[in-house]
């Protein structure tokens, strides 16, 4: 199904997708909703949609398991692998403040012109952590996380990375690569 114009509140599922299970979002917002796996959507596309506080539990994925989002915002997100997104790809969002134990704000997907800001991972990836995912022309600022303060396992192509800190291994990255990239403080 799909769904435009439509707040989502508090809602919760068992296992997938606390508001949405599978189909689309369009000019919708997500607050505190829940589930093992997708905290708002468990597979689906989101379009200009804002993702608050919502909850991705054993599975991760605190707003959305497995789909992809553009022109999003994703805020205060937790899961435990993907604070906002797990196994999806993103263009053009917004990152702010997601957590989980792994990818604060994504685990196992790919950004594009997206920004992060203040996500962290109690283990690998403050924002983003994948092997072989990519982002390009994203900016990656005050992001945090054990291993891989913003990234850990990715390829970086044109994106700055500002401030971020690992309180073990790479402040900005660990280990994957990067080109024609900034790493600031």
């Amino acid at each position: 199904g799909s769904a435009v114009n439509c707040t989502f509140i508090n809602n919760n599922a068992r296992t997938g997708g606390g508001a949405i299970s599978s189909g689309s979002a369009t000019n919708c917002t997500f607050n505190s909703n829940s589930a093992s796996e997708g905290g708002a959507m468990y597979y689906g596309s989101a379009v200009n949609c804002t993702f608050i506080r919502n909850y991705g539990g054993t599975n991760g994925g605190g707003a959305i398991y497995h789909g992809s989002a553009e022109n999003c915002t994703f805020i205060n997100n937790t899961g435990s692998s993907g604070g906002a997104m797990r196994n999806g790809d993103a263009v053009n969002c917004t990152f702010n403040s997601n957590s989980a134990g792994a990818g604060g704000a994504m685990t196992g997907g790919s950004a594009t012109d997206c920004v992060f800001i203040n996500n962290n991972a109690n283990g690998n990836g403050g924002a983003m952590n994948g092997y072989g995912y990519t982002a390009i022309n994203c900016q990656f600022t005050h992001n945090t996380a054990k291993n891989g303060g913003a990234a850990y396992q990715i390829t970086a192509n044109s994106c700055d990375f500002i401030n971020n800190a690992a309180t073990e291994n790479g402040g900005a990255m660990y280990e994957g690569t990067a080109s024609n990239c900034i790493f600031k403080d």
